[in-house]
Parts: C-alpha cells; structure tokens; sequence
C-alpha cells in the first residue's frame, strides 16, 4: 500500500479524488467540508454524510478526521496546525 498523502490544508483537501465509496464537498472559503458517501444512506454517518468542522486541522481533531477518511477509503493524513 502506497504511503498516505500528507494533507497540509483545506485547497489540498478539496482536490483529493474520490475513494470507491466516498467523495468530499470541501468549502475552502469557509474552511469547512463534508465526506459524501457515493450511494446515499450506505454508511452510519447521521443523514449519510459526515462533517468536517473549521477544528478539523487542529488539536488531537486532526487525528480523529484521519481515521474518519482513511476508513472511508482516502489514503490521507492531515497536518497538525497546531504543531
């Protein structure tokens, strides 16, 4: 499996492609975004999709929204704003 892509900020975010099941809606104005799934009411996420919050890049959040990507199926890790 190739090396997760390091994921620095919300225009990075926005371009990564979709995974086989999910698809990403990213705001970049507003720093904010959703994970999408690609056939709606296929996940547990509350009304089929989930959240990325303006924390998503901040604090231990930033390692929490890894895992929440990665396990629907983006082979990212973000950066750590706070580091």
């Amino acid at each position: 499996m190739k090396e997760p892509q390091l994921i620095k900020d919300w225009i990075e975010l926005s371009r990564v492609p979709a995974s086989k099941t999910h698809k990403l809606q990213i705001t970049t104005e507003h720093g904010n975004g959703w994970i999408v799934p690609l056939i709606p009411n296929d996940d547990d996420f509350i009304g089929g999709k989930d959240y990325l919050s303006t924390h998503t890049f901040y604090g231990k959040t930033h390692i929490h929204s890894t895992k929440k990507l990665q396990a629907c199926g983006f082979n990212i890790v973000l950066a750590n704003w706070d580091k």
